[in-house]
Formats: structure tokens, C-alpha cells, sequence
């Protein structure tokens, strides 16, 4: 077993939900998984123009049915109530939400071709039919479920698809393929509007399809899937459902859905029932709602990709229902015009957001069609939902309770705004300037050491087992030692923390993780505290870096097939040779290593060695360990990285393997780490205390504050023994 000062997890805690991260074979050395998206060049760009069309022609014919709506109202093809017409808008906009659950799995599998070239076909097929129509069942088969099935089946691959692509500008290139539902609602309304008069109902509809199928030709075209997974997955993803930020923000997407789908189907017919502009106008509003929205796609987005996707969005909601709620206040054409100009801005937001904050929260990329799929299917709820309950609210008869409608709209989407104030902070926790990265595991590489020691060597100055058996003091201070002294003391750690870890990583059966995330942090602020070494950044060879935030070593114990198979690589003779040069040298250089308090040291293996309860009344012997077991030899993420749900990510992979091989997991916890351990299952069933051994080591020569402090870490002063047995 390794040393119990290098089996400690940091103060991560378990927000993070449960998810699969697939094992690579033993004997494969090179890194698992996808390489990085490249995040730039021809290829990657070309995806965000055939996105840009593909939410230009499934979107932007959704933001255009305040102009169907306000034309079926007027009777003019049949005549119905403002809550049955809603109806059509709804289905559709459900129906491109549900699709997903279909058209992620298919997009997972490798069939994007199949579903551009479906989707486009059901989309022009949808409005041709449409333009033949004369009663109400019949624009409901052909506007809502012919063209709401074909959007969705394009809708899906396609936010599935960028994430692939990009990491860092991901906001970016979600935005500006965004806005072309923004635009397609700008130049679909004028199109219908200037050629219903002239050529008739019929014949408008037809040139939209006509539209719609020429630029079809470019996503189909250029659009590459660039993941596909080793082997087909589920339609359905079951640990989303266990995923609480992850069903927390499906949740928040149905209920903002709700009250955006206010605005999508009243912001046109509102003004002219209102008087507040005459017919031409009223339908033009569509037009500059969707022109406003053009930026509220594209900007909002950039400036997630430097504070956070969440950072951005819960402001937004909020400010989204502030506007919606100032519908009440306007009484001329004005007013009108700007609140159309500001609730589109912020409605963009609404659209555009939601597929980089879903794919944010999902860990394994390569259920990211399924993921996506099946959050805008709960969230398309909220637009099933949305236009007939505004259209119940409004009434038929009489006058219509326009208060009510925008009471309600602005409302939902307060609702939205707070719920997702709890996701930000289920992930990222309350501090405000705290942004959430995307990342992933991979397998350890020769490279990483000196980036995994400065993580633990950084983790090691909140530890105060590490501070009792180290000669380092967790801050510098000017009373007792000097900057170069302390400098010095850090270097010693460091040296010796490495020597140690590339022993254990020679050891048979050994299987290290590392976390990483792309460099998007600029602070490099360092201080003793929180020091980040530029060790941390690997380059991938593209001329990008990642960075390295944690690790987790996992050992496996045994003598079935299955831990030989993870010893394979370990038992080969030039892994043994180096182990056992490792040992010499660090065997040599034990006694003269500085860093260490020889005289704690002892006292600490001893105490381990015999396991004694001592006289803390909750100390117990931990029972003897099964002999096929999986053991978590250590769990570190970087100070600042910490409460992210980094921590969880990274046990994820041993309970995974664990399960699949049916065995226990065994791991000697500190206080910090006990809380992300139980909450992934294990229990406790030993503890050594050393509240004895650090009470005695404190300095009484320290201030009467320092003292105060250290003193308070000495109830967290011991090791409990805890095993993950699985379901």
C-alpha cells in the first residue's frame, strides 16, 4: 500500500453526477479516446456554415409562426381559437425537442449523412404540403408534424456535432450557428408578408420550401462527424437521469422554453390587437424580434467562453423576465419597437446557450448526441407546454387578458433564471468569478509526472498528516524563515514528492488518471499556497495546450485473470528493472531526504503499522482487506480546481471498472476526502487516529492566531479506512 499521505483527495466535493468513462485495455499504453477538438481551421469552421443553415431552416421557421399564427387568426384559411393554433407552433417546436431522443443515438452510431439528407427532405416535403392545406388537421400533419419531426432530426446532430469540433471558442461557434435561426426569422416573415398579398398564401409557402431546399444543399455538403463511438450505445442514456445538475438544467431549459414561447407566438399579433401599430408593422415586429436576437446569439456566447456558459446564462434568463414583465408598460409604437428589439436580444440567449451548456455537463463525449437529445426533450416540454397554456391565458372571447399572458411569460422565466443559479452552483459552487471547464480523462504519460507532483505537492499544504511528517509549512512565515528558505524547503518537497510517485507508477497493476482541460484560464497568479507550475501544460503537438488539474492512481490486488491483465504490463522485464532501480535510489536517498521529519515519520508508520485505536473514542481497527480488490492510492486536484466536480469525474473510472469485475474498492481517506467518497458509495469501516501525534508537533513558539489555526486541524488528523462494495 502506498504511503496514506498520497491516498488523500482534496476538498472535492461530490457534485459531480455519475458517469461512464470507458477503460482502455492494460496493455495499450497510448492515450484513450478522442484526440482534442482542433478548435479552429477550415474544416471546423465549415461546420459552424452548414450549422448556420441548418438553424436557419429549423429554427428560424419556428421563430416565423408569430406570422402564421397572426395569419390564421385572421380566418382567412380556417378559423379556429388562439389556443388551438397554437397548438401547430407547439407540436412543432416539441416535436424537434423529441426527435432527439431518436436522432441523437442515429448521430451517435455515424449517421449524419442519412439524417441531414431525412431532415431536409421532411422540411421541404412539410411546407408543400402545407401550402395545399385549407383546414386545421391538415396544417397541424403537415406544419407541425412533417416539418417538427424533419427539424429535429437535424437540430440534434447538429449541436452534437460542434461541441466535436471546438473547445475554447465553443460559445463562439455555437453562437454564430445560432443566428441563423436569428436570421431565417428576419427574412422568412418579410418573404411570407410581401408575398401573400401578391401571389397568395399558397404560393408564399411554396417559395419558402423552395428557399429552404437550395441552401439545404450546404450542410449536407460540408458537415463531418468527427467522434464515433466504438460500438453502438443506448437510445436512452439511464445515468442522465441520476445526473442532478444535468436533470436540474433540463428542467430549467423546459421552463424558459415555457416563457420564450410567449414571445415567439405574441410578439407580432400583441401590437396590432393592442393598436399600438397597424397590420404591416405588426408583422414586421417578427422581423426585428429575430434581427435583435441576431446579437444576443453571437455575443452572449463569445463572452461565455471567457466567464463561464453559466456565469452568462442565469443573468440573461433574468434580465429576460425583467423585459417580458415591461410588456405591461407599453402603450405606443415605440415602446413596441424597443421591447421587441431587447426581449429578442435576450431571447437569443435562450436558444443559443443551452446546447453548450449541455454538452458542458456531459463528461463522456461520446454520448453527447444522446445526452443533448434527451435534454431537449424534456426541455421541448416547455414548448408542448408553452403556446396553448399563453393562448388558454389569453382567451377567445371578448377582451383578451393580455396582463395575465405576460404575467405568466415573465414569471417562467424568472423561475428558469433561479433554478439555474442552483445548477452554477451544484457546479462550480457560490463564488461568483468561478468558471466551469470543460474536461476529461486520460491515462497517464511519461510527460505528466512533474505536473502530478506539483498538484499533490500543492494539495499536501492543506494536509496536516503531510505537514507533520514534511518539513514545509503551509505559508510563509517572515517571523521564522526567509522567502529563499521557504523556496528551498518547496524544491526539497517537490524532489523528493517525485521520486516517490515514479516508484508507485512502476509498480504492477498500477493504473494512473490524469483530468485535464483545455488552457482557457489566464490567471497565472501563483502564491505559496496555490502554486501552478507551468509543468501543468502540455502542449498536444497542435500548437494547443492542455492542462493537467488532478489524478487518481488506482492499484489492482489479486491473483484472478483479470489483475493479471492489469499486471501484464507491469510483470515485463524492463518495468521491473526500472521499479527496481527506482527503489535503490530512493532507498539511498531516504535518509539524507530533508523534507521529510525523519522522527514524525516513524511515529506515523507505526502508528499505521499497528493500527492502533490509541484514546480517541472513535477510533476503530479497520478488518483485513479481500484479496481481489481494486485500491485507490491517490485522488489529488488542484487547490484551485477544487468543487467543480473534477474530484468525482476522476473516481468514476475505478467504480466503473470495479462493478464491471465485481470486486471491492479499498481507500484510506482523510477528513477532506470522506465526503466525495460517500456520496460515491463507500463506507467507513476503520479510522486511525493521530490527534496525539499533532497536538505534540505544534510549535508553541507561533503566534497566538497561527497556533489558534493549527490547532483546529488536529481533530482532522487521521485516516479512515472505507471500501466500495457496489450495488
Amino acid at each position: 500500500m502506498v504511503s496514506l499521505i498520497e491516498a488523500n483527495e482534496k476538498r472535492e466535493t461530490a457534485s459531480d453526477s455519475t458517469n461512464t468513462v470507458v477503460a482502455p485495455k492494460p496493455e495499450v499504453t497510448k492515450p484513450a479516446g478522442p484526440p482534442p477538438p482542433p478548435n479552429g481551421g477550415l474544416t471546423a469552421w465549415l461546420q459552424v456554415a452548414g450549422g448556420f443553415v441548418i438553424f436557419f431552416n429549423t429554427w428560424g421557421m419556428i421563430n416565423t409562426f408569430a406570422v402564421f399564427q397572426t395569419y390564421y387568426e385572421s380566418g382567412a384559411l380556417f378559423t379556429e381559437s388562439s389556443s388551438n393554433i397554437s397548438w401547430i407552433g407547439s407540436i412543432q417546436c416539441f416535436l424537434l425537442q423529441l426527435t432527439g431522443i431518436v436522432a441523437g443515438p442515429i448521430y451517435d452510431r455515424g449517421y449524419l449523412r442519412l439524417l441531414l439528407l431525412t431532415g431536409s427532405f421532411m422540411i421541404v416535403f412539410g411546407y408543400m404540403m402545407l401550402s395545399l392545406c385549407h383546414e386545421y388537421w391538415e396544417a397541424m400533419l403537415a406544419q407541425a408534424i412533417c416539418v417538427g419531426i424533419g427539424s429535429g432530426l437535424l437540430f440534434t446532430p447538429t449541436v452534437s456535432l460542434l461541441p466535436t469540433w471546438f473547445s475554447s471558442h465553443i460559445g463562439l461557434a455555437v453562437g454564430i450557428a445560432s443566428s441563423g435561426s436569428s436570421l431565417g426569422g428576419v427574412i422568412y416573415p418579410i418573404v411570407l408578408y410581401r408575398l401573400i398579398g401578391p401571389i397568395g398564401f399558397p404560393w408564399a409557402v411554396r417559395t419558402v420550401a423552395f428557399i429552404a431546399l437550395g441552401i439545404f444543399v450546404v450542410p449536407v455538403i460540408v458537415m463531418k462527424q468527427r467522434i464515433r463511438p466504438p460500438k453502438p450505445r443506448a437510445f436512452i442514456d439511464w445515468t442522465a437521469f441520476t445526473d442532478v445538475p444535468y436533470m436540474a438544467f433540463a428542467l430549467a431549459v423546459m421552463i424558459v422554453f415555457i416563457g420564450n414561447s410567449v414571445l415567439i407566438f405574441y410578439v407580432s399579433y400583441y401590437p396590432i390587437n393592442k393598436g399600438f401599430t397597424d397590420s404591416s408593422l405588426g408583422f414586421y415586429m417578427v422581423a426585428i424580434f429575430n434581427a435583435a436576437s441576431v446579437f444576443g446569439r453571437i455575443a452572449p456566447n463569445a463572452v461565455s467562453d471567457r466567464i463561464g456558459v453559466f456565469n452568462t446564462f442565469v443573468p440573461m434568463a433574468l434580465i429576460l423576465s425583467i423585459v417580458v414583465f415591461c410588456m405591461l408598460a407599453v402603450t405606443n409604437t415605440a415602446g413596441m419597437v424597443v421591447e421587441a428589439i431587447f426581449s429578442g436580444f435576450f431571447s437569443g440567449v435562450i436558444v443559443a446557450l443551452p446546447p453548450v451548456c449541455f454538452a458542458m455537463l456531459t463528461k463522456n463525449k461520446a454520448v453527447i448526441g444522446t445526452r443533448i437529445g434527451q435534454g431537449f426533450a424534456i426541455g421541448g416540454l416547455g414548448l408542448l407546454i408553452g403556446g396553448p397554456s399563453a393562448g388558454a391565458i389569453l382567451g377567445t372571447t371578448g377582451s383578451l387578458n393580455w396582463t395575465g399572458l405576460w404575467v405568466y411569460g415573465g414569471v417562467t422565466v424568472a423561475a428558469a433564471g433561479f433554478t439555474l443559479i442552483a445548477v452554477r452552483i451544484m457546479k462550480a459552487g457560490p463564488k461568483l468569478m468561478v468558471k466551469v471547464y470543460p474536461m476529461h480523462l486520460r491515462p497517464y504519460q511519461t510527460q505528466d509526472l512533474l505536473a502530478l507532483v506539483t498538484i499533490k505537492a500543492n494539495c499536501d499544504l492543506s494536509d496536516p498528516l503531510a505537514l507533520f511528517c514534511r518539513r514545509l509549512s503551509p505559508r510563509l512565515d517572515q517571523q521564522h524563515q526567509t522567502e529563499e528558505k521557504y523556496e528551498k524547503q518547496w524544491r526539497a518537497n517537490v524532489k523528493s514528492l517525485r521520486r516517490s510517485l515514479e516508484l508507485e507508477l512502476l509498480f504492477a497493476g498500477t493504473v494512473c488518471w490524469v483530468v485535464v482541460l483545455d488552457d482557457n484560464d489566464n490567471d497565472r497568479t501563483q502564491n505559496p499556497n496555490q502554486r501552478l507550475s507551468s509543468y501543468s501544460d502540455n502542449d498536444t503537438g497542435n500548437g494547443r495546450k492542455e492542462r493537467i488539474v488532478g489524478f487518481a492512481m488506482w492499484s489492482r490486488h489479486g491473483s484472478s485473470s483479470e489483475a493479471r491483465k492489469w499486471k501484464a504490463e507491469g510483470n515485463r522485464l524492463s518495468r521491473r528493472i526500472k521499479a527496481l532501480i527506482a527503489y535503490i535510489h530512493m532507498t539511498i536517498t531516504y535518509p539524507f531526504d530533508k523534507s521529510i521529519n525523519h522522527t514524525r515519520m516513524a511515529k506515523f508508520q507505526q502508528r499505521i503499522r499497528s493500527s492502533s485505536p490509541q484514546s480517541h473514542q472513535h477510533n476503530t481497527k479497520p478488518p483485513k482487506p479481500a484479496k481481489e480488490r481494486w485500491e485507490l492510492e491517490a485522488l489529488y486536484i488542484h487547490p484551485r480546481y477544487q468543487r467543480r466536480g473534477y474530484g468525482s469525474l476522476a473516481l468514476q473510472w475505478g467504480i466503473e471498472t470495479a462493478r464491471k469485475e465485481n470486486v471491492e474498492i479499498w481507500v484510506w481517506s482523510t477528513q477532506a476526502g470522506k465526503r466525495l467518497y460517500l456520496s460515491g458509495g463507500f463506507e467507513t469501516v476503520g479510522r486511525i487516529g493521530f490527534e496525539d501525534l499533532v497536538d505534540m508537533s505544534l510549535d508553541d513558539r507561533q503566534r497566538p492566531q497561527q497556533r489558534q489555526q493549527e490547532e483546529r486541524q488536529v481533530e482532522g488528523a487521521a485516516v479512515w479506512a472505507m471500501i466500495w462494495k457496489g450495488p
